[in-house]
């Protein structure tokens, strides 16, 4: 059979929102011809049962153990065999028309490889859905600060923490959050797959960089509205998303980009920008509370700043969990 897109789902221990992600696939396939492709990292919890015995039509993979996100997902992308392969992880639901609507633009715009949704939550709130590449520039450097702040951007100097305004413009981005995102197979042909080394986040820019280079276009369509329930593997493996295990794999990661693309130096200057920053925003929110202690997004940032400040000094000098050059 002729695919139209192959569909491939990245789960872990996300059982009953796998079989959620699995049915609205099947409901709003938008008449698409769809190649179902699920990659279980090892979950404990009866996933993989669960696919063999309500979804026969999936083509299931059991990993062993957990891969993580980039090496789990490219489990399913090598077996994909569709000119498009859409990406998304297992807490993520389709709605009526997206799918169709990202297939249809890249179809039109070739010099455009990838392409992603409109995230929003369970309570129709907007989830951020792109990003700005982290680069040692004056731009990145005030988008870093923008964000740390808290800000939704100065829009008026054509600054924003989002590329895409709050998520109602469509936007040529730099990168996109890969809870779900449709790709050319020609970006995976010139650009390659995930980082295999990058365990749990930082992939998606990373992928969405090395395509950039390749020569390809990265677009927010916000015309495309998915439900994204929101990391719920990474809460199991990492805790709490403004914890310091999250912290630090999100430092690690960053790490990882820099000396990558970059050089070692590039990297701790990053550090040093963000660490410094972070800090700062923590000790600005703190002040807050002492006058509103009541204030539950002060106090969040606060704890957030905190530990990514924290986790920035422990890479720096060594502590810090690292992840190895290719």
């Amino acid at each position: 059979m002729q695919y139209d897109i192959s569909v491939v789902t990245l789960n872990y221990n996300t059982r009953d929102l796998l079989a959620s992600c699995l049915a609205s696939l099947l409901e709003f396939n938008d008449r698409l011809n769809l190649e179902l492709i699920v990659v279980d990292n090892a979950s404990s919890d009866g996933s993989a049962q669960m696919v063999r015995e309500r979804f026969p039509e999936v083509l299931l993979v059991e990993n062993t153990e957990n891969l993580g996100c980039a090496r789990g997902g490219n489990r399913g992308m090598e077996i994909a065999s569709a000119p498009f392969v859409l990406y998304l992880n297992a807490d993520v639901e389709a709605r009526p028309g997206a799918i169709r609507v990202m297939l249809e633009y890249l179809q039109t715009r070739p010099d455009v490889g990838i392409v992603g949704p409109r995230l929003i939550g369970e309570d129709g709130e907007y989830q951020q859905s792109c990003h700005y590449f982290t680069l040692l520039k004056a731009r990145s450097a005030l988008l870093l600060f923008l964000t740390l702040i808290g800000s939704r951007g100065w829009r008026h100097l054509g600054l924003s923490t989002n590329p895409s305004l709050d998520g109602w413009q469509q936007a040529e981005v730099d990168w996109i959050y890969t809870a779900c995102v449709l790709i050319r197979r020609e970006v995976l042909d010139s650009a390659g797959l995930l980082d295999a080394h990058m365990f749990f986040g930082g992939d998606d820019m990373d992928f969405c960089y090395r395509a950039a280079r390749a020569g390809w276009k990265t677009v927010y369509l916000p015309q495309a509205e998915i439900t994204h329930h929101g990391n719920q593997s990474g809460v199991q493996v990492f805790g709490n998303v403004h914890g310091i295990a999250r912290a630090r794999t999100r430092i690690a990661a960053l790490d990882y980009f820099q000396r990558k693309h970059f050089t070692a130096a590039h990297s701790y200057v990053m550090r040093s920008i963000l660490g410094v920053g972070s800090l700062a925003i923590s000790l600005m929110m703190r002040a807050v509370l002492l006058f509103d202690r009541h204030n539950q997004v002060a106090a969040t940032r606060a704890t957030h700043s905190w530990n990514t400040a924290r986790a920035c000094l422990e890479s720096m000098f060594g502590k810090g969990p690292a992840y190895p050059l290719v």
